[in-house]
């Protein structure tokens, strides 16, 4: 067979076969650019594939048949190069459906389109029934590589075109998938050698037929193309028409406001919003320029970003604005120039009121700085890591926690730091908070930098997206080392605490808020005799005293309502019936939320101390003698009845009573004879004491007694049943005497509404009982305290009396009433008050006394008489002896004695000039050493005189055995004589003793001739008195007395 060259004919189907690929190209590429960026559907692979495959087919058999001659194609392999045709388009289109993201896609889908081609166009020769081709040499190498090359090329455009959205690259691909078919067919055909050979047997079409089929495909393609064209041109409208929906939609519905100027800067068009955030309405601002919402000092900006934006540079920017109300309104402006025809026509303003965000921000700020230094300075460990645990940010307390510094964690691992042990533990918690997006607490052991691991208790806060998932972890760490170090010791303490509790003496229990016991020591069983079962599940009262019972129960519901520790005493009764005392410790125990769970009630027996505490109150509270309250004991109950009183507006009498010639009676008869009168005393009165009275011994034998809720005629009532008691004979250890008592009384709120004032008070009225001759009763009244207060300014003056010369001697002649020769003087004290004036020593004397100033008083009026006897002994007056008064205090001190004698051997002074006087009252309180001290200063020359005899409580015993040189009788047995013949009797029989005693005696007092003349009579000799001289001064003395006697005498 002779191969020839291939000629092309006619030229029309020359340039069908170049127009074929062109269209189908451009149509299979329309089709794929409509909806492009969605997924590519099967059926879009499907009608491609027709459309390609057509045109593979039709351009392949269109160049076969522009080669001259009429030739005829076997119809079963025209098909089948239909099929191969069908099938690579499928495949290649598949594939880059596929895969056409990556480069193995578009390349494998230009390779498998390169593929269709070759084999299209062989397949087609093929089916020539009288024509066959030769294809040789390295031309036919380098036309098939071109033609893979335009097909790979034109899937890459493809690829570019759908991927980049850039469809000027589908003119590209269209050209590139045409030469790829040009250079498959013709240019392969040009290399080709064609040869006839026989036809082959079986059914043929000729090119004619094939020509119109595929004419008819390229009617339908067309169609196709047009089909596509319309589709797109509506969805360009569509798009366009929903492009202007949104843009109104934007434009009206935005929540930002959208403002519209010209080039000029002058206001076109707005957005409700915008009005909303300026105020200002579409119509109010129309034909305004931009600067009319600005602030001035923002001015200049804008016009500057304005003209920047009408370059075309977009600008974005923040202004003071001005809303309609007159509010400051911060605005973020952004700006973007509105192009028509390629020019800037005018800018488009979007404006944001960021006032509310600005403050929002500010106080973000102020907050973050805020959390930013807590952070930094607290000592828990702060720490934000990733939901995979990997550290972003870590507080310095790291630093003094752990050692390391808080940038060495950034970057770390959370596990690295975690003890092996607490992994799993802390992977729980994480899934807890992972599945809950709830917070998580868990405790682990943090590694130190020497190696150490820390114990921590963390509590980790999720942080979540907007999706509410997990992508953060804020966690906060304490460190919990003496926590746990305390938790140790607690545990260890619960443990000797319940070895202590089953071992102890004490009476533990467990209270709950019902009362129940829930525990009971064993130690019950021992203290109590019940069982444990009888005690558990009891409530708490069951063993306590029934007059204790109500008291503990109220307590217990008060502790419920105010839950706090407290101690209380009551009784427990024994199994056996015996009665213990207990103090209990009640401690409320409460849970780890702080809500109160029971009481834990610790008893011990307190019976011993309870006796003892007895005994002590006893002793504290109450008299040993006559077992009635003390001063203590009665203080109290004064204050309390007083405050009783008062609020109720009643009356509260006081009484202190003193039992006369108590000291009298434990001199005589002895302290214990003294000691059986208080008890017998206290005893008498206790006869007529109400239960409501209190009555207690202040000391000595003083008394009081306080009567609440009283009147004056009960008190008076129940003074006269006292005195009448107690002046009864008393028979005492073998002795019977009698003694009487005075009384004072005070009540409250007449005389006082304090203790002090009332004691003060009854006191005043005690004195004064006594000063009325005692046995007695007398009220405290404002005469009393007139007195006290006259007697208060005497005292008062009498402190510094020596000081300021206050203090005079006079004298009172003893006359020998035969001669009424001067015989001796009595030395008389005279103050003179600053005040009050001339003072009597019957009001003064016992003030000295009283104040302990006697003593010194003494020593001056001694110091003075030695002055007067030595200057009268220098003016040779005659001898006269002085009669001193002293007290009977003054003469019990041992030291006085001791100053006499002194004064007579500093003096010189003749002590036989001097005679003491001492009262008769002085010697109810007579011991052997005021005994002793009388005998020595008659050892020393000074007489002792007994003053105002008769007037006192001496007794004949004390008379015999008293060392007395001389009696002076006293005035109230002078004044009645010789008028009245009692008074007579009773003189005379006081000489009679006297001078049987071979005392001398001397009466005082004498006023009248009568009284000398019955004086004389009597075989009485010496007198003082009126009679003779009133107390007369030294000079007086001296003129009247001692000069008369120089000139008897001479």
């Amino acid at each position: 067979m002779e191969y020839s060259p291939i000629r092309f004919s006619p030229f029309i189907v020359v340039m069908l076969s170049t127009l074929i690929p062109l269209v189908g190209s451009y149509t299979f590429f329309e089709l794929f650019l409509v909806g492009r960026g969605q997924p590519i559907r099967i059926r879009k692979i499907l009608l491609g594939t027709a459309i390609l495959s057509v045109a593979v087919w039709s351009a392949a058999a269109t160049s076969i048949i522009s080669i001259s001659g009429n030739h005829s194609f076997h119809i079963w392999r025209l098909a089948g190069a239909f099929g191969v045709s069908i099938l690579f388009s499928f495949l290649s289109i598949f594939v880059f459906a596929k895969k056409s993201s990556k480069a193995i896609g578009y390349l494998s889908s230009g390779f498998l389109l390169g593929a269709g081609l070759l084999f299209t166009q062989f397949s087609l020769e093929k089916s020539l029934v009288d024509l066959s081709f030769s294809q040789t040499g390295i031309h036919f190498f380098w036309i098939i590589s071109s033609c893979f090359i335009c097909t790979m090329l034109a899937a890459f455009v493809f690829y570019r075109t759908l991927a980049k959205n850039q469809v000027i690259f589908k003119y590209w691909q269209t050209l590139l998938l045409s030469a790829a078919m040009f250079i498959m067919n013709f240019i392969t055909l040009a290399f080709s050698k064609g040869a006839s050979h026989p036809a082959v047997s079986g059914p043929a079409v000729g090119e004619s037929n094939v020509i119109i089929f595929i004419l008819f495909s390229m009617f339908l393609m067309v169609g196709v193309f047009l089909m596509i064209s319309q589709i797109k041109q509506k969805m360009w409208e569509e798009q366009a028409e929903w492009k202007n929906v949104q843009l109104q939609s934007l434009f009206r519905q935005n929540p930002h406001g959208l403002i519209i100027f010209d080039r000029k800067g002058t206001f076109v068009r707005a957005n409700p919003a915008s009005q909303s955030i300026t105020g200002y309405s579409a119509d109010e601002i129309k034909g305004k320029s931009f600067t009319f919402f600005i602030y001035q000092e923002d001015t200049e900006k804008v016009k500057r970003y304005f003209k920047e934006s009408l370059n075309g540079v977009c600008q974005n920017l923040e202004i003071k604005s001005r809303h309609k109300d007159g509010r400051e309104l911060l605005l973020k402006v952004e700006t973007f120039p509105i192009l028509h025809n390629e020019s800037i026509v005018g800018i488009y303003c979007l404006i944001e009121d960021r006032t509310n965000v600005f403050q929002l921000e500010t106080n973000l700020r102020e907050k973050e700085e805020h959390y930013r230094l807590v952070s930094e300075n607290t000592s828990d460990l702060v720490s934000v890591m990733t939901h995979k645990g990997k550290i972003e940010f870590a507080s310095p307390s790291h630093k003094k926690i752990l050692g390391y510094d808080g940038e060495f964690f950034i970057g770390q691992q959370i596990n690295h730091f975690i003890h092996p042990d607490d992994f799993q533990l802390l992977l729980s918690k994480y899934r807890v908070m992972m599945r809950t997006t709830e917070p998580v607490i868990v405790h682990y052991r943090l590694k130190h930098r020497e190696g150490h691991y820390i114990p921590t208790e963390s509590y980790a806060v999720p942080i979540l997206d907007q999706e509410k998932k997990l992508i953060k972890m804020l966690v906060s760490s304490r460190d919990i080392t003496e926590r746990k170090k305390h938790q140790e010791e607690l545990q260890d303490s619960e443990e000797k605490y319940r070895i202590i509790a089953e071992y102890s003496y004490d009476l533990i229990r467990v209270i709950d808020p019902e009362g129940i016991v829930q525990y009971a020591s064993p130690s019950h069983e021992v203290v109590l005799g019940y069982s444990l079962d009888e005690i558990i599940g009891s409530t708490f009262d069951q063993s306590i005293h029934p007059d204790d019972r109500k008291e503990i129960s109220n307590r217990f519901q008060q502790n419920l309502a105010n839950v706090k520790r407290e101690i209380l005493e009551y009784r427990l009764i024994c199994s056996s019936g015996e009665t213990i005392w207990v103090e209990a410790h009640s401690t409320p125990v409460f849970d780890q939320t702080g809500a109160f769970r029971h009481f834990v009630v610790v008893s011990r027996n307190i019976s011993e101390r309870k006796l003892y505490e007895s005994q002590l109150e006893q002793l504290a509270f109450y008299d040993l003698l006559t077992d009635i309250p003390n001063r203590r004991f009665f203080q109290g109950e004064f204050q309390t009845l007083l405050s009783r009183t008062i609020q109720s507006h009643s009356m509260l009498g006081l009484m202190l009573i003193d039992c006369d010639r108590f000291k009298w009676v434990n001199d005589t008869f002895g302290h214990d004879t003294g000691d059986a009168l208080l008890r017998e005393f206290v005893l008498r009165i206790k006869d007529h004491l109400l239960d409501s009275y209190v009555f207690a011994r202040l000391g000595g034998d003083e008394f009081a007694i306080l009567i609440p809720d009283s009147n004056k005629g009960d008190i008076e009532f129940f003074a006269e049943k006292i005195i009448d008691a107690l002046q009864s004979p008393w028979h005492i250890n073998g002795h019977e005497f009698i003694t009487t008592s005075s009384i004072g009384v005070s009540c409250s709120p007449t005389d006082g509404d304090t203790m002090d004032l009332l004691m003060a008070h009854a006191d005043q009225a005690l004195y004064h009982a006594k000063e009325l001759g005692r046995n007695n009763y007398q009220w405290y009244s404002m005469e009393m305290e007139r007195k006290m207060s006259r007697s208060l300014l005497i005292e008062n003056g009498l402190k510094t009396a020596l000081k300021h010369h206050r203090f005079h001697l006079v004298f009172q002649p003893q006359i020998h009433m035969l001669n009424e020769e001067l015989t001796g003087v009595e030395v008389l004290l005279r103050y003179e008050h600053p005040e009050l004036g001339s003072i009597s020593p019957i009001e003064f004397i016992p003030l000295c006394e009283q104040t302990g100033i006697i003593d010194e008083v003494t020593h001056w009026i001694l110091t003075e008489a030695v002055f007067h006897q030595l200057e009268w002994k220098r003016k040779q007056y005659p001898r006269v002896k002085m009669a001193i008064n002293i007290s009977p205090l003054t003469i019990e001190k041992k030291g006085f004695v001791q100053y006499v004698k002194n004064l007579v051997e500093r003096t010189g002074v003749d002590p036989s000039l001097f005679e003491f006087e001492i009262t008769e009252d002085a010697f109810m309180n007579f011991t052997e050493e005021v005994k002793s001290h009388m005998l020595e200063l008659q050892n020393l020359g000074i007489r002792i005189a007994l003053d105002d005899f008769g007037s006192g409580y001496s007794s004949l015993k004390q008379l015999k055995d008293l060392p007395i040189d001389k009696i002076k009788i006293d005035r109230t047995f002078i004044q009645n004589v010789p008028a009245i013949e009692r008074d007579q009797a009773i003189i005379e029989s006081i000489l009679d003793l006297t001078s049987r005693l071979n005392n001398e005696i001397i009466c005082e007092g004498v006023e009248t001739k009568e009284q000398v003349d019955y004086l004389i009579t009597q075989n009485c000799l010496y007198a003082q008195g009126y009679y003779y001289s009133k107390p007369v001064n030294s000079t007086e003395l001296e003129e009247r007395w001692f000069k008369k006697m120089q000139k008897i005498r001479s």
